[in-house]
């Protein structure tokens, strides 16, 4: 069993000037804080309980690239998040805050925003890029992953109302290695 809580501190920064052929500039980073509690029972060691509770910062999440390019109803997006191994991480603890390990994930995407129907759908593409834990010497695989949103905005009273549905596929497609 394991119940994670996670609030998430960020922030981000958008340059008035267009670059790069008219896209829009910004930079931006998040700090998670996470509460951790794990507990099980292990058949392979017996039937031996395990418990583990942890919490502290996770890994900073960076953005010093995101681009968008604005034609009409469609927005063409470059973002490069980095996660920077800055988390609470011990060797052999059940539950660690942070990974203990670098992140690159270049995405690529696509949005459709109408306002006079009230539709947005985006599809954005990631290739996430893993350095090795330095006290494990592990590495694990990169992982593609899709993320795709559709919404409806409607008219409710004085304000408005949101209805959609988001969907993503994340898959590792390289092999782990080290010992």
């Amino acid at each position: 069993n394991a119940d994670a809580n996670t609030f998430v501190l960020g922030g981000g920064y958008g340059l008035e000037q267009t670059i790069l052929g008219g896209a829009h500039y910004a930079v931006a980073a998040f700090l998670p804080y996470t509460w951790l509690s794990i507990s099980g029972n292990s058949e392979a060691l017996g039937g031996v309980e395990v418990d583990n509770s942890v919490s502290g910062f996770g890994d900073l999440t960076i953005v010093p690239v995101l681009l968008g390019w604005k034609s009409g109803n469609w927005q063409y997006d470059f973002l490069l998040p980095v996660y920077a191994p800055t988390g609470s991480y011990e060797v052999g603890r059940l539950g660690n805050t942070g990974l203990n390990y670098w992140t690159f994930d270049p995405i690529v995407g696509v949005a459709y925003s109408n306002a006079k129907s009230g539709l947005n759908a985006a599809i954005h593409m990631g290739y996430a890029i893993n350095t090795e834990n330095s006290d494990t010497d592990y590495k694990s695989g990169s992982a593609m992953h899709f993320d795709l949103a559709i919404q409806q905005i409607l008219p409710a009273g004085t304000g408005l109302m949101t209805l959609g549905a988001e969907g993503f596929y994340f898959n590792q497609v390289s092999c782990d290695s080290g010992s």
